[in-house]
């Protein structure tokens, strides 16, 4: 029998340990900096937002057909004071053209986030809704590193917490196909789920609430938060 070296174990160790941070790297892409602080066993999970970064909100309109729809979306955003002007992703397709002609990014909306800090995209969803327009999706970038609260009223005790946790966390991964989804926890005291993006990410909150209603829950409010964790 033959036992491999302590140059050969130190190899392996070295190639597998690579490897490792080759695949995590690729799954959830961070600076070096961030390796060295999980070293050192501190925490990095995201705290400010990124020197430069623009948050920003696309929404995705299956209709938005004519320049009757478009007001109609304008005005239900207007009594948002923390969102910019609404603008077309591109012009709307001409009405003599055939349907076929349509592009994707004719029925797409970009809406500069002038303040997180007041920014509810539950309430959102909710005047949309009114005018009797729904996007298909809602998503949210140009945050280097930001995290989703969302304040769930039941969220009655640990106990629940518990019990919610694992099937909330594998509808989410389920429902984003793992491309932004890094990890979140559960706050029972403060009825809040909280959820940590990864770097750079595009989130879409249309696919964070459909997945907690397929958890049984409701979420009272969806905000998102750059700084420090009270």
């Amino acid at each position: 029998m033959h036992f491999a070296t302590p140059r050969q174990l130190i190899a392996i160790v070295l190639a597998w340990a690579a490897l490792l941070v080759a695949y995590d790297q690729h799954m959830n892409p961070k600076p070096p900096s961030a390796y060295w602080a999980e070293f050192r066993g501190r925490s990095t999970r995201p705290t400010v937002v990124s020197e430069g970064d623009t948050p920003r909100m696309r929404l995705s309109m299956p209709h938005l057909c004519c320049t009757g729809c478009l007001n109609d979306l304008r005005a239900a955003l207007k009594p948002f004071t923390w969102l910019g002007p609404a603008r077309l992703a591109a012009d709307l397709p001409d009405k003599s053209s055939a349907p076929s002609a349509e592009t994707p990014e004719a029925r797409q909306v970009d809406v500069e986030i002038l303040d997180l800090t007041r920014a509810d995209f539950v309430a959102l969803q909710r005047a949309l809704e009114e005018t009797g327009l729904v996007p298909d999706r809602i998503e949210v970038s140009g945050m280097g590193h930001f995290r989703v609260e969302v304040e769930l009223p039941h969220l009655c005790c640990s106990t629940c917490s518990k019990v919610a946790a694992e099937p909330l966390e594998r509808l989410l991964r389920k429902e984003t196909q793992g491309r932004w989804l890094d990890s979140m926890t559960l706050d029972p005291q403060r009825k809040t789920v909280v959820i940590y993006a990864r770097f750079n990410a595009v989130v879409d909150l249309a696919e964070l609430e459909t997945a907690i209603a397929h958890a049984g829950f409701y979420a009272h409010a969806i905000r998102i938060a750059t700084g420090p964790e009270s």
